[in-house]
Parts: C-alpha cells; sequence; structure tokens
C-alpha cells in the first residue's frame, strides 16, 4: 500500500507538501521524511508528535517520537495500522510548546504498490521555521538581563520609588532609645 499526504501550513499560506510513503512503514519514517524535506540538515529542538484525527481535526490517536506508559512511540506503529482511507486527518506537531504544526491529509492510497523509501513528489513554499523567531531572545538582550540579576539593579521607577521613601527623613526625629551602640 502507497500512501500520498498532502502537508499544509496554516502559518505560512502559500506551502505545500505531497509525499508519498510506503504503508508499511512507520510513523518515525514519516518523521524523518517531513523533517529532511522541510528542514534538511537542521537541529531538532524538540520531539515531534503526530495526531491522527476525526473529519474534524479532533485528535483520536497520539503517536509520540518516544513511547511513554500511555502511547507507544513512532517507531513502533506502521502507517497502515492507523490510515485506512482517503481524506483521513493528521496533525505533525513540530513545537509543541508553542501550539505550532503542520497539517496532513492522506490525499491518495494505492493498494498493491509499494516504495522503498518516502519521497516528496511536490513543494511549494518555504515551511514554517523550526523555532519561532521571537521566541529566541538576542544574545545582548541574554547578557543585559544575567546582569541585571547579577547587580541587582532596579528600573528608574523602583529607584524612584525608593527614593520616595526617604524624603522627608530627618536624622533628627530618629529615636535612638532602644538601640544600643557600643563603641569599641
Amino acid at each position: 500500500m502507497l500512501l500520498s499526504f498532502t502537508v499544509a501550513s496554516k502559518e505560512i499560506e502559500d506551502f505545500v507538501l505531497k509525499l508519498q510513503i510506503d504503508g508499511d512503514d512507520t510513523f518515525a519514517d514519516l518523521n524523518r521524511l517531513i523533517r529532511e524535506t522541510c528542514w534538511p540538515g537542521v537541529p531538532v529542538p524538540q520531539p515531534a508528535l503526530f495526531y491522527v484525527c476525526d473529519d474534524r481535526w479532533h485528535p483520536e490517536h497520539i503517536i509520540p517520537e518516544t513511547g511513554d506508559y500511555e502511547h507507544d512511540s513512532m517507531d513502533e506503529i506502521r502507517l497502515s495500522e492507523l490510515l485506512e482511507d482517503e481524506g483521513q486527518r493528521l496533525i505533525y506537531d513540530f513545537d509543541h510548546e508553542a501550539g505550532r504544526h503542520l497539517i496532513m491529509e492522506v490525499s491518495n492510497i494505492s493498494y498493491g504498490q509499494h516504495a522503498d523509501e518516502g519521497t516528496c513528489r511536490h513543494r511549494s513554499g518555504e515551511p514554517p521555521a523550526l523555532v519561532e523567531e521571537e521566541a529566541m531572545p538576542s544574545v545582548d538582550s541574554l547578557l543585559a538581563q544575567l546582569n541585571a540579576s547579577a547587580l541587582g539593579s532596579f528600573s528608574d521607577e523602583e529607584d524612584d520609588e525608593r527614593e520616595e521613601d526617604f524624603d522627608g527623613f530627618n536624622d533628627d526625629e530618629l529615636d535612638l532609645e532602644g538601640f544600643e551602640i557600643s563603641e569599641e
């Protein structure tokens, strides 16, 4: 069985992939194909997840890159085990923390055909970046934050509030009774 997928992104309107992969391959093989097609040679910042969804995009099966007590890993599940119909929908979650993903649909199933390895049949547009640029602070900004923490610096507003605490202070009004001061 040969599965064909159409892959798109809600972030980037003109990005579309058409992938083909054998039904006997695993979700890990599909994961590799997507990463090699979208982000070749780029280190992966976090593990991915596949969600096999119903026709309204509600997840029915979760397939993590690494298994846990509740879910089998991508290496353990063959595509043909969960994908049986054209039109089936999947979500490929590549940045779980930021809620970023690709949407996928099984566009064609060719029974009796097989492929040695998955291939990208068509690609248009640029895929979304693996890491959102806003999420990556600059080195200068990180150093400034570290210096501020290390020096215990205050903002201008906090400095003004601290000065107000001492406005009108008269040391003649200080009652030293109860304080023991020794001159040794």
